[in-house]
């Protein structure tokens, strides 16, 4: 009888720790979607060639609901539009026509725009940057 108290212990103490690890690895709160508008056109490269090139983009940024990032993301628009078309200018040809070259600049996108925001200390809540669209000329 000992032995099935026990064990019947032991295993709802195994399933509530279950549970708890379960409740901390799901999001808490929801993301919203934050379109930059208008789209981003620009050229890019270093032009050696005497050819222009340009780029158009069309960004979203996956935001938390939680904090003061969706009020500080419209607040910093400008910064943050700056910071990206500095970024993109800066980009080769190679990088911008391979598929893994572009998820890197992605990331290095949405790492502008968390560096952005944090010098205007907003830390948090900026989850991801997506392209909605992204056409090059050569």
């Amino acid at each position: 009888m000992t032995r099935l108290l026990l064990c019947i212990m032991l295993f709802l103490t195994s399933f509530e720790i279950a549970a708890e690890d379960a409740a901390e690895s799901s999001p808490t709160a929801a993301s919203i979607y934050f379109e930059l508008d208008p789209a981003f056109v620009l050229n890019y490269g270093n032009g050696g060639d005497g050819r222009l090139k340009f780029l158009r983009a069309e960004l979203t940024l996956r935001l938390a609901t939680q904090g003061e990032v969706i009020n500080a993301v419209n607040l910093h628009m400008p910064a943050i539009r700056h910071a990206i078309i500095m970024h993109l200018s800066k980009q080769t040809s190679q990088r911008v026509n391979d598929a893994a070259q572009r998820e890197t600049l992605r990331a290095e996108l949405r790492d502008q725009v968390r560096a952005t925001l944090a010098e205007a200390g907003v830390n948090e809540g900026v989850e991801d940057l997506l392209f909605n669209a992204f056409l090059v000329q050569r």
